[in-house]
């Protein structure tokens, strides 16, 4: 007997792998924004630890200034390289733009990678987007950049352009993909909401002493986790702190406030039932949850978050079998019974009243938080990309669907796709990327002089 047959979940594995080999991919770069060494596991993470599984996987940060290139080792994340990459800011853009492309094609050479899937989350790399060789361009969209106040619209630019360049974009929900229907071909567009991780979320964990010290002082215990940030809600916190004296309300994270919001969750923090236990470890999260008696979510009631929110805490904690109440988020609307999404602040203090533990009711919740799982998610995607069908020849690796607007690209740009696309020369291209790189290093180097000389 195979050994798919012994264990369905090798099988399912063996059939996935199968698929990803069906694409004709030799490796992913993905594209991100600054922060991944901070940041939470959200969508990128979930994404880069999956692709990271079956190929290599390079995750492409804006944080460096040094030339030539510098990568190393994403240590968490199997099969896993992080490279760093000229930053937005502190250089002239059309030397940025020439700089960062440079770098990533010379990294490509290096590592003799020939048919990438390019994954961008970040608009600001579109120019190497289009430009460098790829089997197939996605966009992941995780926001709607639409709502965001004060936006500048370069960047919205930069985003329309993005998708206009990928043979697929993925929206993380309707509220993310509503903007972009018109600007790009139904076929090209789809849908695939946030996940979970299931399976190590669901499966007991061990005790968490931190959270049976405060079980000392409190009957019930709910539990935020994720930024303490401007995003949350704290009149309803205080709403909940005051109708509920006997639970305490446990904040997990890292606080980001405005001095506002940091006084008033200061004042917060000052009574008996609200606790903030700061930053911890992502891995200890599931037993966190499993130690508490209900999650909750108390987020400002504004557009970008009511019609576009769909935090993953929602499921994770849900996959643990933790009674979720949250504030009203249009997306988590489909999860209504088992999750509690209260319109108001009065609906959310009598769901967070009546929220608690049941055998029904932890049955639906693992039963949605299942059907969430990342993996399938992914599945989705090779799937669709499947259906889109990966570039074959040499010529179509350098060609965007559709071609690139020439006022996509700044004059330097087009000089060295002009190289990469037309004629494909990698060790010309290669030369032109150590020349730029070195009067990039030449520039800064006289800059720096001159200011040090100044400053003497």
């Amino acid at each position: 007997m195979s050994p798919a047959a012994l264990d369905p979940c090798l099988g399912a594995q063996s059939a996935l792998d199968e698929k990803v080999r069906a694409l004709g991919a030799d490796s992913v770069y993905m594209f991100l924004h600054p922060g991944w060494h901070t940041e939470r596991r959200a969508n990128r993470w979930h994404f880069a630890k999956r692709w990271s599984r079956h190929l290599p996987t390079t995750l492409v940060l804006p944080e460096d200034s040094v030339f030539p290139i510098r990568s190393k080792l994403e240590r968490r994340l199997p099969n896993c390289r992080v490279l760093s990459t000229i930053p937005r800011n502190g250089i002239r853009p059309d030397e940025r733009l020439a700089l960062q492309f440079a770098q990533i094609f010379l990294d490509i050479q290096l590592r003799k990678r020939q048919r990438p899937i390019l994954w961008l989350y970040n608009p600001d790399f579109v120019e190497s987007f289009a430009a460098l060789p790829a089997a197939l361009r996605v966009h992941h969209a995780t926001e709607n950049y639409f709502d965001f106040p004060g936006l500048q619209s370069d960047f919205l630019e930069r985003l329309k352009n993005s998708v206009a360049t990928a043979d697929l974009t993925v929206a993380v929900s309707d509220g993310c993909a509503e903007p972009l229907r018109p600007i790009v071909d139904p076929s090209r567009l789809m849908v695939v909401t946030n996940g979970c991780d299931f399976k190590e979320y669901a499966q007991a964990q061990k005790p968490i002493a931190q959270i049976s010290a405060l079980r000392t002082s409190a009957k019930r215990i709910a539990v935020f986790a994720g930024g303490v940030n401007d995003r949350l809600d704290f009149e309803l916190i205080r709403k909940v702190s005051d109708a509920f004296p006997e639970t305490l309300q446990l904040f997990v994270g890292d606080a980001n406030l405005t001095s506002r919001n940091a006084e008033t969750f200061n004042e917060l923090r000052a009574r008996a039932n609200v606790h903030f236990l700061g930053p911890v470890d992502p891995d200890s999260l599931p037993g966190i949850y499993q130690a508490s008696d209900a999650g909750y979510i108390p987020y400002v009631q504004e557009r970008l978050i009511v019609e576009n929110g769909f935090p993953l805490k929602a499921l994770e904690m849900a996959a643990t079998g933790l009674p979720v109440v949250t504030t009203f988020m249009r997306p988590l609307l489909k999860y209504c019974p088992p999750l509690s999404v209260a319109s108001s602040h009065d609906e959310f203090l009598t769901a967070f009243g009546a929220a608690k533990k049941s055998e029904t009711l932890t049955a639906g919740l693992k039963d949605i938080a299942a059907a969430n799982d990342y993996d399938a998610k992914f599945e989705a995607i090779v799937d669709r990309l499947l259906s889109v069908g990966p570039r074959q020849t040499t010529a179509e690796l350098y060609s965007t669907r559709p071609n690139v607007q020439p006022t996509l690209l700044s004059i330097h740009m087009q000089r060295l796709v002009y190289y990469v696309r037309v004629n494909a020369l990698p060790r010309i291209m290669a030369n032109i990327g150590r020349i730029i790189g070195l009067a990039s290093k030449f520039r800064l180097f006289v800059l720096r002089l001159g200011k040090s000389r100044r400053q003497d």
